[in-house]
């Protein structure tokens, strides 16, 4: 009879700084969009400002998943320049 132990060993490494930021910056994101439905939900009118507001909270979610996915790929040994 043969036996074999095989042992998988999975290390993360993570800037921990780099991930508080991170979601300090959702955490703002959300609050900025909890603002923004609760003027709605009060009767608030269309303006430009809050279509400026709506487009910066946007904008700011796909600046962080951009940086989350090039986090991911670090973590797993691939350069993501995308």
């Amino acid at each position: 009879l043969l036996e074999k132990e095989i042992t998988n060993t999975i290390e993360v490494i993570a800037d921990m700084d780099e991930l508080r930021k991170l979601v300090s910056e959702y955490g703002k994101i959300g609050s900025n969009l909890n603002q923004i439905a609760r003027y709605f939900n009060t009767g608030g009118e269309w303006s430009e400002e809050i279509k400026d507001e709506i487009r910066q909270c946007i904008s700011e979610l796909f600046s962080l998943r951009k940086e989350v996915l090039r986090m991911a790929g670090e973590l797993h040994g691939h350069n993501q320049t995308h």
